[in-house]
């Protein structure tokens, strides 16, 4: 090889490595862009379900429920949940 094919060469594999590199970050950050969104929308939906189930219930209005059986787990988990 001559020195100029070499140092073309060199040039190359420079602009390749940091190409390369710029272009793993970018695909780490959509990967954890993704995750966060994924986190947030659970976490929101979560959060949607269980607040509009005790406004539905105006708990603050009546000082005592009454429940289906099958309903008092949930119930229950979502209490505990919302207890400090």
């Amino acid at each position: 090889m001559t020195n100029d094919e070499i140092e073309r060469r060199d040039k190359g594999r420079f602009i390749f490595r940091h190409w390369y590199h710029y272009w793993q970050m970018k695909k780490r950050n959509r990967i954890r862009e993704a995750a966060t969104l994924k986190i947030q929308t659970y976490w929101r939906m979560w959060l949607v379900k269980n607040s509009s189930f005790l406004k539905a219930l105006e708990v603050e209005k009546y000082p005592r429920l009454y429940f289906l059986k099958e309903q008092k787990p949930q119930f229950i988990k979502i209490l505990r949940a919302l207890l400090p």
